[in-house]
């Protein structure tokens, strides 16, 4: 079985007036990812939440630590839900005042449970597993106001997941 999240996600970030160089926020957005056992594949796609929280070293680059859950994924034999842990550092290339281009690059934990749905489905491995891998992604934020932005972006993970049979 492979499995690529690839959550597109709408992070709101706030900064505290009081803490000019760190911030948190919440993330929303859909998670997809793509199944493949006995030579049938499917591709999935979910709702995805996570929490962030960063640092800004300069008006250029950040370092963030969030946690991602990447939704729940149904084949026909079995379910997979996923979560991401991960740190990364956020470069920041402004357009204007307002607006910056991001590019992140990172590690990330990512963990996938799998159940089964069928009776008589065994997994070939255990029903939870993690692996860590690099992770990076590529966006735009608008800043609102002097402690408020929006992002839009795109994350990938790369993630060999469970083998079924």
């Amino acid at each position: 079985v492979q499995t690529c999240a690839l959550p597109i996600c709408f992070p709101v970030t706030i900064a505290p007036a009081w803490a000019r160089d760190t911030y948190v926020g919440g993330e929303l957005g859909a998670s997809q990812s793509s199944f493949a056992s006995g030579g049938v594949s499917s591709s999935h796609t979910a709702l995805a939440v996570g929490l962030l929280a960063g640092y800004s070293l300069n008006e250029t680059f950040a370092i963030e630590a969030g946690i991602r859950n990447l939704g729940n994924f149904k084949g026909n034999t079995f379910s997979l839900d996923s979560y991401a842990i991960g740190a990364q550092g956020v470069g920041h290339l402004p357009l204007s005042d307002l607006l910056s281009l991001l590019g992140e690059a990172g590690v990330a934990r990512v963990t996938a449970t799998v159940k089964p749905l069928v009776t008589g489905v065994t997994l070939a491995q255990p029903t939870d597993q993690s692996k860590t891998g690099l992770t990076w992604g590529v966006g735009v934020e608008y800043r609102i106001s002097p402690t408020q932005s929006v992002r839009a972006s795109y994350q990938s993970y790369q993630y060999s997941a469970l083998a079924i049979s």
